[in-house]
C-alpha cells in the first residue's frame, strides 16, 4: 500500500465529482501519502489540470514539497517536458 487516501484515488481514477466530493468531506487535503505527496502533486504528476486547481482552491499550499523536495509545480512541469 502507498498511503494514498480517498483524495489521492479519486485523483488517480480522474473523476471530477469523486474528487470534489472529497474535498468536500476531507479536513485534511493536504494529507501526504508514502511519497509525502499531497493530493496536488498527484494530480500535478498526471496533468489531471481540473484536480490541480480543486486542492488550490481550497487553500492548499502549492509550494508543498514531496518527496526529493519535489513540488507541484516540478511534477507539473516534468509531465510536460517528458520525464517520469
Amino acid at each position: 500500500m502507498n498511503g494514498d487516501n480517498a483524495l489521492h484515488f479519486a485523483i488517480k481514477q480522474e473523476s471530477d465529482i469523486m474528487v470534489e466530493e472529497r474535498l468536500r468531506l476531507e479536513f485534511n487535503h493536504e494529507f501526504r501519502n508514502l511519497d509525502r505527496d499531497t493530493a496536488l502533486h498527484v494530480a500535478a504528476s498526471r496533468g489531471y489540470a481540473w484536480a490541480v486547481h480543486q486542492p488550490l482552491r481550497w487553500g492548499e499550499n502549492c509550494n508543498t514539497e514531496g518527496k526529493g523536495f519535489r513540488t507541484p509545480l516540478h511534477l507539473a512541469m516534468w509531465r510536460y517536458m517528458g520525464y517520469s
